[in-house]
């Protein structure tokens, strides 16, 4: 436990100078009820900022209808879900559907992580961190 705290701090530190420059879209990076496993948040968070995007970090642990207020707040130009394998994948699958029925259909939901269900209607999936940046820098 201790050194994944210290992996975690790491990647907030990496993220803080990206995120005081950033002056791109506003992003919301957040994960779903239950789900505790906030490495992979962070890293997409850091890769995020280095892109310029600002990022609205919501953290680990976060009900969909919150997620949903975030994101239909005004501002947010997409929803980013990072996904545990602690989370099963049915839930995971219905966690998402259920925001993806909440959020407007214009706003993107992009999901990834080994927890994450396969892409559907109104949901990119994201493979990895590499197939993220090839889709940020297109």
């Amino acid at each position: 436990h201790f050194a994944t705290a210290c992996v975690l701090d790491f990647l907030r530190e990496v993220q803080e100078p990206f995120d005081q420059q950033a002056r791109g879209p506003r992003l919301a990076a957040t994960m779903l009820p239950g789900d505790m496993h906030e490495g992979g948040l962070l890293m997409v968070s850091a890769l995020l900022a280095y892109r310029g995007y600002r990022v609205v970090y919501l953290g680990a642990n976060m009900p969909v209808d919150q997620i949903a207020a975030v994101g239909t707040s005004g501002g947010i130009e997409a929803v980013v879900i990072s996904i545990s394998s602690a989370v099963p994948r049915k839930r995971a699958a219905k966690a998402v559907a259920e925001l993806r029925n909440l959020l407007p259909r214009r706003l993107p939901l992009w999901v990834g992580g080994a927890g994450a269900p396969k892409a559907s209607e109104g949901v990119e999936r994201f493979e990895s961190l590499d197939a993220l940046d090839a889709r940020l820098t297109a």
